[in-house]
């Protein structure tokens, strides 16, 4: 699981990026959604088993996540960077806020907010950090899979 791997990635904010959450995007994107969704469950399953979160929170997200990016790449959006950056945006902002509203503000947790701000904020980014390669080498694989120049 790379994005666990201590010292692999530095720390930003104190967080380390969530690397398969483009993954899922970009794949669901060159795939559609039955794939991302697949996917999806695939990479939350991992997350789930290697975090200490209680429940499947990441398989449901990310399946729903990749589910969801498939049907908009399907109907409305075409495969390109820009609606990468525009899936994984709104993708990010769910899975990330979601997360921070089950594990520190219904527990109760005091500075709830400025831990949204301090950690969640940047962490959204530095993951967004990795979606310009992933989409480029998911591409490239997928081009040559189908044959397409």
């Amino acid at each position: 699981f790379l994005q666990t791997v201590p010292g692999l990635l530095p720390e930003v904010g104190g967080a380390l990026p969530v690397i398969l959450l483009p993954f899922v995007v970009v794949t669901a994107m060159m795939e559609r959604e039955v794939t991302g969704a697949i996917f999806g469950l695939a990479a939350g399953l991992l997350m789930d088993l290697f975090t200490a979160n209680i429940g499947a929170f990441h398989a449901v997200s990310l399946m729903i996540i990749g589910c969801i990016c498939g049907l908009f790449v399907s109907y409305l959006l075409t495969v390109s960077l820009r609606s990468a950056l525009v899936l994984y945006g709104g993708s990010a902002l769910l899975y990330f806020t979601a997360m921070w509203l089950i594990y520190y503000v219904l527990p109760g947790y005091e500075r709830a907010g400025s831990h949204y701000i301090s950690h969640y904020i940047p962490l959204m980014l530095y993951s967004a950090v990795f979606l310009i390669p992933l989409y480029f080498v998911i591409r490239l694989i997928e081009r040559k899979m189908t044959g397409k120049s």
